[in-house]
């Protein structure tokens, strides 16, 4: 089932959502079974109150040696973003633009309804404004500069 956007983007409905006691590798399951690497996360009340990335999984939880049992809750990204279904294109690019985030989740009165990516706009909008974007939205966290050394073996 797809949802029209005022905007006339499609959007898929019933996104795949997870509840914040599932286990990393549950949620790393749903990502693979479903080809998806974004997951809105639940509580008990059935309310939205993060996101799970396959990135989230990686560098929170797998780098630090987590085993995969631990739960979801530590790890999420807990600032949720969201647009409700009746604002035009070039409000969610700037949001998306203003949050440095390339996900929204989106809303019916407060209600989950679906997902919009930067990309699925770029279906629909110049991408070379899309990419604008992408340029514009740079990762919060800091790059760590490595100093690579090759042993005298791989030459």
């Amino acid at each position: 089932m797809v949802i029209q956007m005022d905007f006339n983007i499609k959007v898929s409905t019933h996104p795949i959502v997870c509840y914040e006691t599932e286990s990393i590798y549950e949620v790393a399951k749903k990502m693979k079974q479903y080809d998806i690497g974004f997951i809105p996360v639940a509580n008990k009340k059935k309310q939205i109150i993060g996101v799970m990335t396959d990135r989230d999984i990686v560098t929170r939880a797998l780098s630090n040696q987590e085993k995969k049992s631990c739960k979801i809750q530590d790890y999420m990204t807990k600032h949720v973003y969201s647009i409700e279904k009746d604002k035009k294109i070039t409000d969610t690019i700037e949001k998306m633009k203003k949050e440095k985030v390339t996900r929204l989740l989106v809303t019916d009165q407060k209600k989950l309804v679906g997902i919009i990516s930067l990309f699925d706009l770029m279906k629909e909008k110049d991408a070379k404004l899309i990419f604008d974007v992408l340029k514009d939205i740079k990762r919060k966290e800091t790059i760590v500069q490595i100093d690579t050394k090759i042993d005298d073996f791989y030459l």
